[in-house]
């Protein structure tokens, strides 16, 4: 039945034709709950304006045969051989980890298989492997030790280099940041943006440097508000918007790039960095930390470019109107946070 049903799916996919054109990437995932894929959207968005992510993880479900929800049937799987793509992200084996379930040899034949059969596709996608979040806790579906000892050592040292794929060095990223995973499973908003963050280094490897480098609007040295055409400037120590001939030679604001990412560094003439505290963008007196590093993106339609703060996922905006004080907005809601 199962060979049926790839089959199938195979032959509907010879008849399957995408003409978008962005590119398309299909994420196979793990058993966990998060919105990564959808941030991981937003960082593409510094290649192309429109990037199709589409997510067919299915929860629970296993590479191997004998559990009780074989990935293989269900039809998150017969949707992703449809889904055309450019790449395939596989991030997968976490449910394979449960004792009953697991054996190494028969899980490295059946992966081998999957990145065959989605390289075979007729979009002959580029099929990249990942590593597993790590692993904090026991589950009633997986096992931690086997994720961050066996599993994920067997994705990324043996599996990638046997097939030649690319590999997302997940597990041994995410093992320092516990306080990103408050149940111990499921990473929160700083972990899914970890997790983006990961994949999207990986895939620069491959897309290169964007296809347009990232700035923003400005007047002489000065960020623009892009509502108001007015800038930034500072007063006691909290970003505000003020008139152009308002922003003194103190209140001009220079981007730096953060090492080699495409994270940035906000500072003004006397080297202050940019900081969040709470709903409030400040001025900070030493160096630019991870909670200090901004992301430029642009807007999908237009040419806009909203500042985003990488720990928080928070992006400054025009402010309210009769409170001209910078603010923070939620990233994934695009709603202010606060008016000060």
């Amino acid at each position: 039945m199962r060979g049926s049903i790839a089959l199938i799916s195979l032959l509907f996919m010879m008849l399957y034709h995408n003409l978008a054109e962005s590119r398309s990437w299909t994420v196979i995932g793990p058993s966990i709950q998060s919105d990564w894929t959808d941030r991981f959207a937003k960082l593409l968005q510094l290649y192309e304006s429109d990037p199709q992510v589409s997510d067919y993880s299915a929860y629970g479900t296993t590479i191997m045969l004998n559990s009780t929800r074989p990935y293989w049937i269900t039809k998150q799987y017969v949707a992703s051989l449809l889904s055309f793509p450019d790449y395939v992200i596989i991030m997968k084996g976490d449910s394979d980890s449960k004792k009953g379930i697991w054996n190494e040899p028969r899980f490295e034949i059946l992966y081998t298989k999957l990145i065959k059969l989605y390289r075979a596709l007729p979009s002959k996608p580029t099929v990249v492997l990942s590593s597993l979040p790590h692993a904090f806790v026991d589950t009633l579906i997986t096992n931690s030790s086997r994720i961050n000892d066996v599993i994920s050592p067997l994705i990324e040292n043996k599996i990638a280099k046997a097939v030649g794929s690319l590999v997302i060095p997940l597990n041994n990223v995410t093992r320092s940041s516990p306080n990103y995973f408050p149940d111990k499973v499921n990473p929160n908003r700083m972990g899914s943006q970890l997790i983006a963050e990961t994949v999207f280094s990986t895939f620069q490897q491959i897309l290169g440097a964007p296809m347009v480098p990232p700035k923003i609007s400005i007047r002489g040295n000065n960020i623009a508000n892009s509502n108001s055409s007015k800038a930034l400037s500072t007063a006691n120590d909290v970003l505000r918007v003020a008139n152009w001939n308002q922003a003194d030679s103190d209140q001009r604001w220079k981007i730096d790039r953060y090492g080699d990412s495409v994270f940035y560094r906000i500072r003004d003439g006397n080297s202050r960095f940019l900081q969040c505290i709470g709903n409030s963008v400040v001025i900070l007196e030493e160096n630019a930390s991870v909670g200090q590093q901004w992301l430029l993106t642009r807007d999908s339609d237009s040419a806009t470019w909203r500042i985003i703060n990488r720990e928080s996922s928070l992006l400054l905006s025009a402010g309210c109107d009769k409170h001209p004080t910078l603010n923070l907005v939620n990233l994934m809601e695009d709603q202010a946070r606060s008016c000060q």
